[in-house]
């Protein structure tokens, strides 16, 4: 039975936070669940902070890429896909100052972050460099020293069953 999106997760790296519900288009939903999908079920929140904590390290161009997004308000898909994820008080709200800096809400700006992370990964998969999703949402996921180790184990195992695969 699927889980719903709108239902507060019981994953995710704890103390987490309470869930957040922010709208995305059919599209970035369905390019999230796909980027999420390796890492198992309800992984759409680490990928959603990857892409915040992109977003928050390298602001450049943010004021203009607000701005157009503002232009192009009307033109805009809609936001048909409702998302409850965990961001951790932290992040949310050096996520507010942000959004208040530029003067946009919150729910807009990681539908920025996110639109922004995939453009990214996109060029850098054309230029030959691609993002080590895997590594970025795993460190999201797990933040503890167990967690880290047994964490180093699973991927040394993932790896290894890869080479002898291939």
């Amino acid at each position: 039975m699927p889980l719903d999106d709108r239902s507060s997760t019981q994953m995710g790296r704890t103390p987490i936070g309470p869930p957040i519900q922010v709208q995305f288009s059919e599209e970035a939903h369905l390019a999230l669940c796909a980027a999420a999908e390796p890492f198992g079920q309800r992984r759409r929140s680490a990928v959603v902070r990857v892409a915040i904590g992109r977003l928050l390290s390298r602001q450049a161009g943010l004021a203009a890429i607000v701005r157009s997004r503002k232009r192009n308000h009307v033109s805009r898909p809609a936001f048909s896909k409702v998302m409850a994820m965990h961001l951790g008080e932290g992040l949310t709200a050096r996520l507010d100052t942000l959004a208040r800096r530029v003067g946009v809400a919150r729910g807009e700006l990681i539908r920025i972050a996110v639109d922004r992370f995939f453009v990214e990964m996109a060029e850098l998969r054309l230029a030959g460099a691609p993002f080590d999703l895997e590594t970025a949402v795993n460190a999201e996921i797990f933040n503890g020293e167990a967690s880290r180790d047994r964490l180093i184990r699973r991927r040394q195992r993932l790896e290894a069953a890869r080479r002898e695969a291939n």
